[in-house]
């Protein structure tokens, strides 16, 4: 650390200075130089608290740097997995699923049917790679990849499945399920007749590969490792190859081992949903952990030295480093006066040597203070700025499945025959609409709309009132005109008299002729943006910081723990808003007189979600902190 060698420096010049003065007048100016020796004491005791302030900023900076990204491994994947529990339970109460399972004779155009249908599916849900269809002895009905030669299954998760009293069973190991696979993440949950008697097992299997390398490639420091482990630390996935880690030296969330910076975070639940118990690992060489960044803060820190964010500690170091100077160069002066006065001309060059080495301590405390100062509020701005980019990763993250819901749903069969169909039974729409919605929470009503854009059925009891009304807006007039099962559509954030004049986003997609294809209507969900967005906020900030999530106008989507009404326009972030995707910025802002620490990052996409689906829509997360 080049500071603390400059500090070493000059206080072994400082020690020898005072030495020779001492020797060299002691009749003449003894007072003088016994001063000035202890505070040559006080800053050799400076020197190593401002050393060590330096490197105790530096390593919280970097340990929270390594800690949040490992975390954030761990709790995207978790989030993730708890969407697959309601798919599993959703798609097992599949209407055309249960009829194949329940027919005495299967036809090959019936599969052919359940074929296309559940490719549709994957296409939309891109998370599973194989789904498979068995019968209660395990005898493969269909599965849909053509590389997995399946025919029967003596995988006792069948049989668990079976007698299970839960909605769904989870397994991650080798399966016979998945023969070409070393390990499989396969969701079950056994499908029971319209009489309710057992049937058979559905399985999703999930692309476990895939979504780490997603997660991992999305975080800072490629070169460094990230694994997933379960709870015995055995590595499940790595971007690096790697074996076992042991768990016994993470009793603590972090770890310095020879060459890098190690931390382990466990998985916490999510909405009750607990996963296998695994855990996420994060090494990073301390080369990389404590590289000083070259680009400097945009921003004077002078003027925050004295805010909340700086420590007493801190402050009082300062301040301390200050008075020696001050010390110093008194000596240097009444040394000046004293040899005048005494035309004791010998003290005049060790007067010199300690003007400039008094000079050299200013400028290196300086340097090391601001260096102090730099490395706490860049810790600071990057982890505003990380949460941002972990906000905004989790909202592209949840509509993305908001997206899937629309379109799986319209193509129901049952929604399709009765659109179809010259006297449609509202009362059947109803009740499967309600179902959809016990299980799909994060919408307050799901919708069907006829060709002339009416609202002819709802999930909601509580929105009757909006039956007969028109769906006014472009993305209910682009369903209606639409023929492919994987578009969707997606009105503006706006108030609606279906979100009770609230602002939200309503997920919509086409419902379609089983025969000809053409929109016979629409299915329309209303995300419960107000709840849902909140809770993103909630879960990844900390109580001391706000935030919201704003479009690329600074008009406020939704708030956390600031005082500003959805809908407003957020005017202190209107010049900081970065014009890419997916890009990250951190400054210092002044609102009503008090300063603030801002992080904001620019949305992107997630797998094909605003990213090959033709859907754009720039929103940011910007987090702020008081200082």
């Amino acid at each position: 650390m080049k500071s603390r060698k400059d500090l070493d420096k000059l206080n072994k010049n400082l020690a020898k200075v005072t030495l020779t003065g001492k020797i060299s007048s002691l009749s003449v100016a003894k007072t003088l130089f016994e001063f000035m020796e202890n505070t040559q004491v006080e800053f050799s005791i400076l020197k190593d608290k401002l050393t060590d302030a330096l490197l105790e900023e530096d390593i919280k900076r970097a340990t929270s740097l390594i800690k949040g990204r490992t975390q954030v491994v761990i709790d995207i994947l978790i989030r993730n997995l708890f969407e697959r529990t309601a798919d599993i339970s959703f798609l097992a109460t599949d209407y055309d699923i249960i009829e194949l399972l329940t027919a005495q004779t299967i036809t090959q155009e019936q599969k052919d049917f359940m074929e296309d249908r559940l490719q549709e599916y994957v296409l939309k849900y891109s998370v599973y790679d194989e789904i498979i269809l068995l019968n209660t002895q395990g005898t493969v009905i269909m599965n849909l990849d053509k590389n997995n030669r399946i025919t029967h299954s003596k995988d006792m998760i069948i049989a668990q499945t079976i007698e299970s009293k839960e909605s769904f069973c989870e397994i991650y190991r080798d399966s016979d399920l998945q023969q070409n696979r070393e390990k499989s993440l396969i969701f079950t949950s056994k499908i029971k007749s319209h009489s309710g008697s057992v049937v058979g097992v559905l399985c999703l299997c999930f692309k476990i590969e895939d979504e780490m390398s997603k997660i991992f490639d999305k975080l800072e420091f490629n070169d460094s490792t990230y694994a997933l482990l379960d709870s015995n630390g055995q590595v499940l996935i790595s971007n690096h190859k790697t074996n076992k880690i042991s768990l016994d030296k993470y009793k603590e969330d972090l770890y310095f081992d020879k060459t890098s910076l190690c931390s382990i975070a466990q998985g916490s639940s999510y909405q009750g949903y607990k996963g296998e118990g695994w855990n996420a690992f994060s090494s990073i060489s301390y080369q990389k952990a404590f590289e000083v960044p070259q680009n400097p803060l945009d921003f004077d820190l002078k003027k925050y030295e004295t805010t909340s964010l700086v420590s007493d500690k801190l402050q009082t170091i300062k301040i301390h480093s200050e008075d020696i100077t001050e010390d110093l160069m008194d000596v240097a002066l009444n040394g000046e006066i004293i040899a005048s006065k005494t035309r004791t001309y010998s003290l005049n060059p060790i007067l010199e040597n300690l003007r400039i080495i008094t000079q050299g301590i200013h400028k290196v405390i300086q340097k090391s203070s601001d260096e102090v100062f730099n490395i706490l509020f860049r810790a600071n701005l990057e982890e505003l700025s990380h949460k941002a980019s972990l906000c905004i990763e989790i909202m592209d993250r949840n509509l993305y499945e908001r997206a899937n819901d629309a379109r799986w749903w319209a193509l129901e069969t049952r929604f399709r025959q009765e659109l179809e169909s010259s006297e449609t039974n509202k009362a059947n729409l109803t009740s499967i609409l309600e179902y959809i919605n016990t299980l799909y929470t994060v919408y307050t009503n799901i919708f069907i709309f006829d060709k002339n854009q009416k609202i002819i059925a709802v999930s909601n009891k509580n929105e009757q009132r909006v039956i007969g009304t028109v769906a006014d807006g472009g993305a209910y007039s682009y369903a209606i005109s639409n023929r492919d099962s994987q578009k969707y559509f997606v009105t503006p954030f706006e108030k609606t008299a279906l979100y009770s004049n609230k602002e939200t986003y309503i997920y919509t997609a086409s419902i379609t002729s089983l025969s000809r294809g053409d929109a016979l209507g629409g299915i329309g969900a209303v995300f419960d943006s107000k709840v849902e967005f909140k809770a993103i906020l909630e879960d990844v900030l900390t109580p001391a910081q706000q935030g919201l999530f704003c479009d690329e106008h600074g008009v406020v989507i939704s708030t956390y723990n600031i005082d500003i009404s959805i809908g407003d326009i957020f005017e202190p972030c209107l010049n900081h808003l970065p014009k890419e995707l997916n890009s990250k910025k951190s400054t210092i802002i002044s609102i009503d007189e008090d300063e603030y620490l801002m992080g904001i990052c620019s949305s992107d996409s997630y797998r094909e979600y605003k990213k090959e689906d033709g859907y754009s829509n720039l929103v940011y997360a910007v987090i702020l902190m008081k200082i």
